[in-house]
């Protein structure tokens, strides 16, 4: 007779991206971001899954030995910065396989007028104000919407990161009966609404 010796080598979980399917995933501050991973093992004997932010553990699971599992995770990012987010699967063996996202999340836009009254005087039918966003990403900025049927405004809708939108304003004045008149200008946008007077 013979002695047949078998070795059996254990497989390490294999693990992929299921959503984000990025590697890189942007966010404005105080957002929410949902992770989905997929563990499967050849061997059939997957019995973990573990998140960390960092270094730092924040979701753990055990189960009973399975060939695959999908698992999520919700994290807040309430600060500024780059944080990498990991789903490590583990089996009964000890042997592990991970896949991570690199999460990079920046000042929400903020949006900024000049404060003050757009006096248009008796005379002038023409007058500009500037839009910026003094917080970070992309602030996008419209539709502008006006009080007036004698308001025209140009443009009412764009995007800004760190350069300055111009936006005229004009006034039809024929036909207006004499006397002051007030307008409101109303520009929404991503990064907060604000409204300019026009006298």
């Amino acid at each position: 007779s013979r002695t047949v010796t078998l070795a059996v080598v254990n497989s390490a979980p294999t693990v992929s991206k299921v959503s984000p399917t990025s590697s890189s995933v942007s966010l404005n501050a105080g957002a929410s971001q949902l992770f989905t991973a997929e563990g499967s093992d050849t061997n059939g004997n997957m019995s973990s899954v573990e998140w960390l932010v960092g270094s730092a553990s924040e979701k753990s699971l055990n189960f009973n030995a399975v060939s695959s599992l999908q698992d999520t995770f919700t994290r807040a990012f309430p600060s500024v910065g780059t944080f990498t987010v990991t789903a490590r699967f583990g089996d009964t063996n000890g042997a592990t396989g991970t896949t991570s996202w690199t999460v990079t999340v920046t000042q929400n836009p903020v949006l900024t007028v000049p404060p003050g009254l757009l006096d248009f005087g008796s005379t002038e039918t023409s007058k500009t104000f500037s839009i910026t966003n003094t917080g970070g990403g992309t602030l996008t900025w419209g539709d502008i919407s006006d009080t007036q049927p004698w308001l025209g405004v140009t443009p009412t809708s764009g995007s800004t990161t760190s350069e300055t939108d111009v936006i005229t304003v004009t006034v039809g004045r024929i036909g207006l009966a004499a006397g002051t008149h007030t307008g409101t200008i109303t520009i929404p946008s991503n990064g907060g609404p604000k409204t300019v007077s026009v006298s």
